[in-house]
């Protein structure tokens, strides 16, 4: 035994890993001892999971955020954000939250938890921190404080206490550069300190970065951190937030880029043919001659080609033997220096080629370029080969600059080749694209299915307008997404007449943004992404079974030696029966007294289906008892009246009572619903209830439109059993207004079966609150009972206090211990 234990757990340190242990993060464990006398369960559970942050940056000339960043010059300027979100049902305790941003400082060390390592240059603030956010909850400040070491106080506050530093606000800054730390925290809102689902924030700090004499070759990671405490049902989570790093390369040695180039018959240049390709290279502390050192050709699939000079390229300019498709000429050129043509291999020209001198005090680095050029005839080819080249320095290894630009050429003809063009369809609306193409694309028919294309190697001016090809039913709606530029999608939409098509031109869809401009062929590049959602739900039609869509590209004549040439792509797909719902009941006939209960049982039913059912993907079934008058009109319930179901109580609202059954799906269920209308109920007479079955979004709701299916109950409510003492309530005399002013007398007939011995009365006022009745909290209300005989009146006076509104007097008969109530409502002006 390690240790003698009584019972109950016992700590202690272990210098070697336990057998099979491969979750321990240390090496201290815990022994659990017990006995007879000692009884003792305990549960293990998995710990809370905290919100986890997100730390990128972005230079000037970058067009996303990213994880790295490379330092050409010797100075500019980046965007560094930090944003996180509560994605989970918990919520963060913001009495343990903060986030400290400690700013890289040369010759300054950072604390431990922000990485610990001395700079190599330096950051600067240019002015406050911008924050997005759901809300308004979070307090930004900043520390001038040059010590790291003081930054973290531990709290989720700004104290000082300890010889921590200070934080001050944004108004408090005169010179935003002197900053070198900001810390975030919750403020309390609304009597709490909360970071709740779905809550999301976003910090961007806009900063001067300065690397005048920063090293060669040099990495830097930088790290922001922080403190939380994840709350989730009865599981809590609490600590610093993981390692947000970005990574820093300082004028690098080493650079590799990898483009594609592209040369396009006639030197046309179509949106998306990219010839040319720029990077930067570093600014290093002295002056380097750039050579180019190496150069290596691959042609695809046994297919050589081979890069000329200049001036051979220009003596086969107007080569239409197919000469072009296997010649290419590449040239770079380094600053505002010579071209030189790349050529393979390099070193036969008797030296390395020179491309002139790399500046050490280019501020912003000097341009390194590389430019394809082909003759005018080229067939179309989307994959030449590639062409290694390799620029190095004269220096020692360890001091050498290396730069590999790996170019793959591309060449783009009057027509698109087999293959160019090509589709992947997708169950449902996907508007933004076909992720994973559905081999079994069986859909109900009236679901939706989405057909993404991808077109390559277009150019417009040498086909006639595109068209879609298909068995289109009428009123059938028909979206067209461009998503080739993902982040600025444009849609268009068609409908289908009143007959069945069997072709669209791409022209005759409409903008939705206006709803009348038509699609333009100017909006299709060279590559394209257009996606077709088709959705049959919103059609009466039945589709075929078998269905397909043909996207075709017409070539003009004078582009193509055979009539009629066109290039295109489809898709088929086939449809299957909708998905159809059943509702049945043992009985048509239902009875209940006016104040009590009533049983409607109900059976639900869909069967499977063979098709992918994406019209209801995420839908809800819920049952909707509709009550209805005996001319079938529409008939609140009486407030207070709610059904009970599986244990549930669902209030009506207006005339309906909505019970959420399941997810659509395959179902078979019975429904053993409860009405009780226990506090006002309805008078007797003939009404029906409709059990409607919906389908929607919303657990527990109902979509516009029609039910899927319905049946339809002749209700007869009867008498209460206690009603048998007929007590009725009318005001006098008959014609009389329940629209009265405060203070107003009100008269009332008391009418009772005749016979009943010593009745008494009481009369009370209540207020309306929601769909319910409250009393009302002003007092009791002045009422005189009268007798003569065997009629009885009241007169009842309306408190002066009354706010304008809708009231409800309810006159109470006790006899004995029984009451008998009846309700009349007023409204007050």
């Amino acid at each position: 035994m390690l240790k003698t234990q009584s019972g109950g757990w016992s700590i202690y340190n272990c210098n070697t890993t336990l057998e099979n242990d491969s979750f321990s993060k240390s090496k201290t464990y815990m022994s659990y001892s017990s006995s007879p006398e000692i009884q003792t369960a305990f549960t293990v559970a998995a710990a809370a999971p905290m919100i986890k942050f997100g730390a990128e940056i972005k230079g000037e000339q970058d067009s996303e955020f990213s994880k790295e960043y490379t330092f050409i010059g010797d100075k500019g300027t980046l965007d560094y954000r930090i944003s996180f979100a509560n994605q989970d049902s918990g919520y963060v305790d913001a009495e343990k939250f903060f986030y400290i941003i400690e700013l890289p400082q040369k010759g300054a060390a950072l604390s431990e938890k922000s990485g610990g390592k001395m700079a190599d240059f330096s950051f600067s603030l240019k002015g406050q921190v911008t924050l997005k956010s759901s809300s308004d909850k979070y307090e930004v400040r900043y520390s001038t404080d040059a010590d790291s070491s003081k930054y973290n106080n531990g709290r989720a506050d700004f104290s000082t206490e300890g010889g921590y530093a200070e934080f001050i606000n944004e108004s408090e800054v005169n010179d935003w550069s002197k900053v070198r730390c900001i810390k975030v925290i919750v403020r309390e809102m609304e009597g709490e300190r909360k970071i709740l689902p779905g809550e999301k924030c976003a910090l961007t700090l806009k900063l001067d970065w300065n690397a005048e004499n920063a090293a060669d070759d040099g990495s830097f990671e930088w790290m922001s951190y922080g403190m939380q405490r994840y709350v989730l049902g009865e599981r809590s989570s609490e600590g610093y937030t993981q390692a947000n790093g970005v990574t820093f390369s300082i004028h690098p040695y080493k650079i590799e880029k990898t483009v594609t180039l592209t040369g396009v018959v006639e030197g046309k240049t179509p949106e998306g043919a990219v010839k040319e390709m720029k990077l930067m290279v570093p600014s290093y502390s002295t002056d380097m001659d750039l050579k180019l050192a190496r150069v290596t050709v691959e042609g695809v699939e046994g297919n050589k080609f081979e890069l000329v000079s200049t001036e051979e390229l220009g003596n086969h300019m107007k080569d239409s033997s197919g000469w072009g498709d296997q010649h290419f000429c590449l040239n770079a050129q380094l600053g505002s220096g010579t071209a030189q043509d790349i050529l393979e291999p390099a070193a036969e020209q008797g030296s390395l080629v020179s491309l002139g001198n790399i500046p050490h005090d280019a501020s912003e680095g000097t341009p390194l370029s590389i430019a394809l050029s082909c003759t005018i005839a080229l067939s179309t080819n989307s994959n030449v080969g590639k062409v290694t080249a390799v620029f190095e320095t004269d220096e020692a290894e360890g001091k050498k600059v290396e730069i590999t630009v790996v170019i793959n050429i591309r060449t783009v003809g009057k027509t698109m080749a087999d293959g160019d063009i090509s589709a992947k369809t997708g169950w449902g609306k996907k508007f933004a694209g076909v992720d994973v193409g559905q081999s079994d694309s069986l859909i109900t028919s009236d679901s939706a299915i989405s057909v993404e294309f991808d077109i390559f190697n277009y150019l417009q001016q040498y086909y006639e307008m595109p068209y879609i090809e298909g068995t289109f039913s009428k009123d059938l709606n028909i979206i067209m997404a461009n998503i080739t530029e993902s982040t600025k999608p444009d849609y268009y939409f068609y409908k289908v007449g009143n007959e069945t098509t069997t072709k669209i031109e791409l022209s005759s869809f409409l903008n939705l943004s206006d709803g009348s401009s038509p699609f333009e062929l100017g909006s299709l590049g060279m590559d394209s992404k257009l996606v077709f959602v088709i959705d049959y739900a919103q059609t009466e039609s039945t589709p075929s079974s078998d269905c397909k869509l043909k996207l075709v590209y017409p070539v003009k004549a004078e582009n193509s030696s055979a009539s009629g040439a066109f290039m295109s792509e489809e898709v088929m797909w086939r449809t299957s029966s909708r998905r159809t719902f059943m509702i049945s009941s043992s009985s048509n006939e239902i009875q209940m007294e006016s104040k009590g209960t009533l049983q409607l049982p109900v059976t639900i039913k869909s069967e499977s289906l063979t098709g992918n059912d994406t019209f209801h993907k995420n839908d809800f079934i819920t049952i909707a008892f509709m009550l209805y008058d005996a001319e079938g009109k529409t008939l609140n319930y009486p407030a207070g009246a709610s059904f009970q179901y599986d244990g549930k109580r669902y209030d009506t609202v207006e005339n309906k009572g909505l019970i959420p059954v399941a997810q659509v799906n395959t179902i078979e269920k019975e429904i053993a619903a409860t009405l009780s209308m226990d506090k006002w109920g309805i008078k007797e007479g003939t009404y029906s209830i409709k059990a409607q079955v919906y389908c929607s979004p919303l657990e527990g709701s109902i979509a516009p439109g029609d039910p899927e299916t319905e049946k339809a109950f002749s209700l007869t409510v009867v008498k209460d059993k206690d009603e048998s003492y007929g007590f009725k309530i009318a005001q006098t005399p008959e014609n009389s207004s329940r629209i009265v002013s405060q203070g107003a007398k009100l008269s009332f007939h008391l009418q009772a079966a005749a016979g009943i011995q010593n009745p008494e009365f009481e009369i009370q006022l209540y207020s309306k609150k929601g769909q319910d009745y409250e009393l009302w909290k002003g007092g009791a209300i002045a009422y005189q009972i009268t007798e003569s005989g065997s009629e009885r009146s009241a007169e009842v006076t309306m408190p002066s206090a009354l706010a304008p509104g809708t009231y409800r007097i309810l006159f109470t008969m006790k006899i004995g211990e029984e009451r008998y109530q009846v309700p009349y409502n007023i409204i007050i002006q």
